[in-house]
């Protein structure tokens, strides 16, 4: 039985695209670790209240949540063929 054959540069592009999914995950997690570390500050600066600063970080996390729909459209819009082609 004949193995496909790959294309030369299609383990690299795969563990390119590997960095970029994983670039992306941490880049979430460090927004909102930067969000929680500024609660006390926004404490302190704004007087908040404990249920405000609760707002605060769903709204963020809300507005980051809703702006990765569209950015995903668009980068798979704008994507090359070659790139978004199966296989």
């Amino acid at each position: 039985m004949n193995r496909p054959t790959e294309a030369p540069g299609a383990a690299r592009s795969t563990w390119l695209a590997l960095a970029v999914l994983l670039a992306g995950a941490f880049m979430a997690l460090l927004d909102t670790t930067i969000v929680n570390v500024a609660v006390p500050t926004i404490y302190t600066g704004l007087d908040a209240s404990e249920s405000t600063l609760s707002w605060v970080i769903s709204g963020y996390m809300l507005a980051y949540g809703l702006a990765l729909v569209p950015a995903g459209r668009v980068a798979t819009g704008t994507a090359t063929s070659r790139s978004s082609s199966p296989g």
